[in-house]
């Protein structure tokens, strides 16, 4: 009995040395930092901000989540960036995960937000950028910017922006409205800079919005429809192999 108490104990033991080693590998590589900041209108954003270590300015892609959900969403997708060489900032929208407090300290939920509160996302976005220049690494001339559902609507009314170039967009199951404004008419003001659009064919209203992005986008354009797989997040999830097509779209073109 004592032996086989001796040997379990073991295999913990050696795996914990193994599971710890993998981690302090993967730390080594990058530094995670949280990220807080203050909207105009009082709200406090909060996210978190995964740097690669390199002498060199790093790109930096920036990751948004789908409606009701939270940075966490995109799991380990934010390591796999890091490692390939990109500063990567995920957020929690404001309303959503640890983004619910103003400055004083009220607590404000998506489910009780009106048009006009949603149509500040694309600002706080900008303001996210804004609040990476103290980080003397980050090159926010070269910015990408990923986002699935509401966060793929948000990042194409970010991008026009003028206040940065943003280089990419890359949008899981975007639609053709955003809160009374057409994400089209954005993307047009976006020009001629590469988009690629995902979406899930059980998803008409976002296989509708990438038929007609397709037909205005004036650079160069990528579109993928699944057959299956939900929308938003969901989609990204039941298709791991999104994250491969995400690493290769952003390759040479940040």
């Amino acid at each position: 009995m004592f032996k086989k108490f001796l040997i379990y104990f073991l295999i913990i033991f050696l795996g914990c040395f193994a599971y710890t080693d993998a981690y302090g590998a993967k730390s080594s590589k990058m530094k995670s930092l949280p990220v807080e900041y203050n909207t105009d209108d009082g709200m406090i954003i909060k996210g978190n901000l995964f740097i690669p270590k390199s002498k060199e300015k790093t790109p930096v892609v920036i990751l948004l989540h789908s409606l009701g959900g939270t940075q966490k969403n995109w799991e380990k997708f934010p390591y796999t960036l890091a490692s390939k060489g990109y500063a990567v900032l995920t957020l929690d929208l404001r309303g959503h995960g640890q983004s619910i407090y103003n400055r004083k300290m009220q607590r404000r939920y998506w489910q009780n937000f009106n048009a006009d509160i949603f149509r500040k996302y694309p600002k706080d976005i900008i303001l996210g950028i804004d609040n990476l220049k103290n980080y003397k690494q980050l090159d926010l001339s070269r910015v990408a910017i990923v986002g699935s559902g509401i966060g793929a609507n948000t990042a194409a009314i970010a991008a026009p922006m003028r206040k940065y170039q943003i280089k990419t967009i890359v949008m899981i199951s975007p639609t053709e409205k955003f809160y009374g404004d057409s994400i089209l008419l954005k993307l047009v003001d976006y020009g001629d800079r590469p988009v690629f659009a995902i979406a899930g064919e059980n998803d008409r209203l976002s296989v509708a919005a990438v038929d007609k992005i397709s037909k205005i986008a004036q650079g160069e354009y990528k579109e993928i429809v699944y057959p299956r797989g939900g929308s938003g997040i969901l989609l990204y999830k039941s298709k791991p192999e999104i994250k491969t097509e995400i690493l290769n779209w952003l390759d040479g073109r940040l």
